[in-house]
């Protein structure tokens, strides 16, 4: 499923991306549009991602609400 994505001509690095992704100008844009290769590698990337939030978020929720039970006072310093 390949999306265009306004972006600014400079946004992505031709020669790094060459497979990736193509290009076409509509007026003062540059569209960009993932080919098949690009998909599988946000894809890709996207998935380690949410691993890490799998394992990252249940800590994170924890250490949160630890943060607002705690019966601290928090005071303004004058400015």
């Amino acid at each position: 499923m390949s999306r265009y994505l306004g972006m600014p001509p400079k946004a992505t690095n031709p020669r790094k991306t060459a497979k990736d992704v193509e290009r076409s100008r509509a007026g003062t844009q540059v569209l960009v549009r993932l080919t098949k290769k690009g998909q599988r590698i946000l894809g890709r990337a996207v998935e380690k991602r949410l691993r890490e939030l799998q394992v990252a978020g249940p800590v994170l929720v924890k250490t949160l609400q630890q943060l607002i039970n705690t019966n601290h006072t928090f005071t303004r310093r004058p400015k």
